[in-house]
């Protein structure tokens, strides 16, 4: 890993930083506009999900490099699940078991 130093004046220098800023900007703001809210709660789970992610140029996801496994967020468990449930609330309970496991 290489440490390059900058200028905070000029953010052009940081490239990799910036777009990362910009999609945590567009995420973030595609989360407000549908759900209605601005909950500074929910930032943790933003985060979360862009971290999951594989990035192209690499083939992992931030989360892959750093903790050298794949982390099962709650999308790859729905995913994954092999239970075909028949009612929504059942299939719901089930999760939510899972969950707190």
């Amino acid at each position: 890993m290489l440490h390059c130093c900058s200028s905070a004046d000029h953010p052009r220098s940081q490239g990799a930083i910036e777009r990362f800023h910009q999609t945590l900007k567009t995420v973030w703001r595609t989360y407000c506009l549908e759900s209605n809210e601005d909950e500074k709660e929910d930032v943790h789970l933003l985060l979360f999900s862009t971290r999951e992610v594989v990035q192209e140029s690499l083939g992992f996801s931030p989360v892959e490099l750093v903790f050298v496994h794949t982390v099962h967020g709650p999308l790859k468990l729905l995913i994954k699940s092999n239970d075909k449930p028949h009612k929504l609330f059942d299939f719901v309970i089930k999760f939510c078991f899972k969950l707190a496991k």
